[in-house]
């Protein structure tokens, strides 16, 4: 059974290449040409590659080309010669879609071929339309450069890779790229330039034979990174006095502190605990209230995102004690707090996060309300982020 039915399948074939060749010798029999061989397709962005060989018949003058139900053709002038050649065939600006493709060769008498017919996609915007950018889990500037960590990229059928364009620190622009293959998820943008954005785009091909890559459109992705150190002076661990009583209060370098913290003869802001430097907001104990206390720095900030977050040691339980950012060289009253604040939060809640449209200057703090009955708080030190 199995033998009769591929003796059938043949027989089947041949019949059916026998019905090609009656076209050519309806009125008697006549020469025709050797085939193209080995079509292979070769798919672009509105634009395709044919390529074919032609083995034998040295008489081919010419390889004739129709597709979209032969309403467009191409004729394409051959010189054989007595090796194997190959043909190319590049069309332009085709509509994107699955197209039939009729090759016929011809020689010096207008003799053809049998057709040889071959399927090919051409890729345009609906593709283009359909790709997305692989995703970042995370970017972090460190010592060596930036860390970008990119997510599993196997659910993006035809990316190759991406590729990152950023600034370095001599305002150079610079790109890297990440293979879609490497085994590494991650990579580093080296000499990065902080307080700068970085843009990224992947790069796909809908398959191993096309000519053409495809690009997503950039996307802008922040860095997380700390800039204490630009902005913020004496910023904890431990913290620095201007001057101090000698024995455990003091005034705080670089900071702006009034005279509701200042309520240790003097002194207020700083505290020496155990030998180390603290920023302190204390009422109580022979100390009075600290009302609408303040301890701030003025800055001037770019636009973007920011987190301000401490170091809290000890913080009594009474009384209210805010971490503070407002718009502006002074942080504002403790009852406007809410209103006017770009962000605040409980000390205990350890941090807070703003977000500024223009460059802005911002004063960035604590604002207090101590009641003079033993009421504290303690940080050991402060730190400033930008964020994605």
């Amino acid at each position: 059974m199995g033998l009769s039915a591929a003796i059938l399948a043949v027989g089947f074939s041949a019949c059916s290449e026998m019905d090609d060749y009656k076209d050519y010798v309806k009125d008697g029999e006549i020469t025709y040409t050797g085939k193209i061989e080995d079509v292979e397709v070769h798919p672009g962005h509105n634009r395709i590659l044919l390529t074919g060989l032609l083995k034998s018949d040295p008489k081919i003058t010419a390889v004739k080309l129709y597709w979209n139900s032969k309403d467009d053709s191409l004729i394409t002038p051959i010189n054989r010669t007595a090796a194997v050649d190959t043909v190319s065939l590049l069309l332009e600006n085709m509509e994107e879609n699955v197209h039939n493709f009729i090759f016929y060769t011809v020689d010096d008498q207008g003799n053809l071929s049998i057709p040889k017919n071959q399927t090919g996609k051409v890729y345009g915007d609906r593709y283009l339309a359909s790709l997305n950018n692989r995703l970042i889990e995370s970017a972090e500037m460190t010592d060596t450069g930036v860390l970008v960590n990119w997510a599993e990229a196997g659910y993006l059928d035809g990316l190759i890779a991406t590729e990152v364009l950023y600034t370095d620190e001599n305002d150079n622009q610079l790109s890297a790229f990440q293979d879609a293959n490497s085994e590494e998820s991650a990579m580093i943008l080296k000499e990065y330039k902080s307080g700068t954005t970085f843009s990224y785009r992947s790069l796909f091909m809908p398959d191993t034979m096309a000519i053409d890559t495809f690009y997503t459109s950039y996307n802008v992705q922040g860095v997380l990174a700390e800039i204490t150190g630009q902005y913020i002076a004496n910023a904890g661990d431990p913290f620095e006095y201007s001057s101090w009583d000698g024995s455990r209060w003091g005034i705080l370098a670089d900071w702006i502190t009034n005279d509701a913290i200042k309520n240790a003869n003097g002194y207020g802001g700083y505290e020496s605990r155990s030998g180390v430097g603290n920023i302190s907001m204390e009422a109580g104990w022979g100390l009075p209230d600290a009302r609408n206390g303040k301890i701030y720095q003025a800055i001037d900030l770019p636009a973007g995102k920011y987190s301000f977050e401490i170091d809290l040691g000890s913080n009594g339980s009474g009384g209210t004690k805010y971490i503070v950012a407002g718009s502006g060289n002074e942080l504002p009253d403790f009852d406007d707090v809410p209103e006017l604040a770009l962000a605040y939060a409980d000390v205990s809640l350890e941090e807070i996060s703003f977000e500024l449209s223009e460059p802005t200057t911002v004063a960035i703090g604590f604002v207090c309300d101590l009641p003079g009955d033993g009421e504290y708080c303690k940080i050991s030190a402060v730190r400033l982020y930008s964020l994605p």
